[in-house]
């Protein structure tokens, strides 16, 4: 019996996994604070409500990854955790698997008896070069800490959080980072090398690496709100600001035909690579200001609340505009350039989504917006459709209850990763020049 997928994102500030069943049904687990701690012997991982403050952390390991990609991994103990990068990575990721596996148990959803469950981890547009250490080392890790799946390394305390003894989770690092078979990836990105690379199987459990531009479009891509010219057809710019990175990619959903006349055909074209200024250096620059005004008892977790909490007081200060103009750069830039020759030109208007947290900050909507209108006016695409171009919200169709647009664009992520169709996205890395599609 097919008993879903679960999907993982793993993020810089948070990290959040969610559960879709074959029929639909869906599970949002707790957002966890990326932070690891270490407490006596033990490393720890606290759900993000918390706000858990310790002597000795680690943040932004994901960022670290990001900006340091060729940095000791599985060598060199870390001072404040006295484990490796890598075992720490491994960790967190394994108590996210940990809560998963508890929490879905607990609904009566057995997992230890699937056939295959298949677990998606998403990841940066992780494509340049100097980014394959970076996308290598998080393949392993996330190999690694699904060996460990159906273990009890990880233990929740009573204050809901996750930890796991230091020495054995050194001892698991040891006997099952060698895992073998797994092949290298190329020095430069090649996407029918990276797939080689990027899925595989662990016992009972799949697992498959998915790009966050496309993990977090895949929910909107899917769906049919009212008053398309036609429901069938969409074309969606997705631009994924997570805490370490911004993200964007464009896809489609057009229709078959030959034998599969009128069926959708769900298609992304290359991404963009993954660009290092997103919410985080916005979080930096609102902390710094307030110093700057002699508010230093003011907190980052402070400032990043403030950045989601729809106050625009601060719109007007200078690096807001220098983050938004920044970010739109790259988006207009990476529009410019996307291989559709057949789909973008025609009807329907391209819609935007705008995903993670910072999202919530208004500015960056404008920009993106007046960014790629520009750049589809340098194209020569038509005055029409060009006023057509729209920034859309969350599906009224998307799963759970209760979630602000907000929450929904940070879970975006995790629910296109956990999404059983996700298997039907097709990627095109010629673009789209095919008569077929015409």
């Amino acid at each position: 019996m097919d008993s879903g997928c679960i999907g993982i994102d793993w993020g810089t500030y948070s990290s959040k996994w969610c559960y879709t069943a074959a029929d639909g049904n869906v599970v949002v687990g707790r957002i966890w604070d990326s932070r690891v701690w270490r407490e006596d012997d033990d490393l720890v991982m606290y759900p993000l409500e918390l706000r858990y403050q310790g002597q000795f952390g680690e943040e932004q390991l994901k960022r670290k990854l990001i900006f340091d990609p060729d940095q000791p991994f599985w060598e060199g103990e870390r001072h404040r955790l006295k484990t490796t990068l890598g075992e720490a990575v491994v960790f967190s990721l394994l108590a996210l698997l940990s809560d998963a596996r508890e929490t879905l148990t607990t609904r009566g959803i057995s997992l230890a008896h699937s056939n295959v469950l298949p677990v998606r981890f998403s990841h940066p547009n992780w494509i340049e070069p100097e980014s394959i250490p970076s996308l290598q080392n998080y393949r392993d890790a996330v190999v690694v800490a699904l060996s460990g799946f159906f273990d009890v390394l990880c233990h929740g305390t009573p204050e809901g959080a996750i930890k796991a003894p230091i020495q054995c989770l050194r001892e698991f690092v040891k006997d099952n980072k060698q895992i073998s078979g797994l092949p290298s990836f190329p020095p430069a990105y090649s996407y029918d090398e990276y797939q080689a690379c990027a899925t595989g199987a662990v016992g009972t459990l799949s697992w498959a690496l998915v790009f966050e531009s496309c993990a977090a479009g895949f929910p909107y891509i899917v769906s049919s709100p009212a008053g398309l010219v036609a429901p069938w057809i969409r074309k969606i710019l997705v631009v994924d600001i997570g805490a370490g990175s911004t993200d964007c990619g464009y896809m489609l959903r057009t229709i078959q035909h030959g034998k599969n006349e009128g069926k959708p055909l769900l298609i992304w074209l290359p991404s963009a690579p993954a660009f290092e200024r997103a919410g985080n250096w916005l979080t930096d620059q609102i902390l710094a200001d307030w110093r700057n005004q002699g508010q230093t008892q003011r907190t980052k977790a402070e400032a990043e609340d403030y950045k989601t909490s729809g106050v625009t007081d601060w719109y007007h200060k200078p690096f807001v505009k220098e983050w938004c103009n920044s970010i739109t750069e790259r988006v207009e830039h990476y529009m410019r350039n996307v291989r559709d020759e057949i789909r973008l030109p025609r009807d329907p208007g391209l819609e935007i989504v705008i995903t993670g947290g910072s999202s919530a900050v208004k500015p960056i909507g404008e920009h993106i917006l007046g960014g790629v209108i520009f750049a589809l006016t340098a194209r020569g695409i038509s005055p029409n459709l060009i006023k057509a171009t729209t920034i859309v919200g969350p599906p009224k169709q998307m799963p759970g209850g209760g979630y602000t647009d907000v929450q929904y664009a940070q879970l975006a992520v995790c629910l296109g990763a956990s999404h059983p169709g996700l298997t039907q996205f097709k990627h095109y890395p010629n673009g789209l020049r095919e008569p077929t599609l015409a």
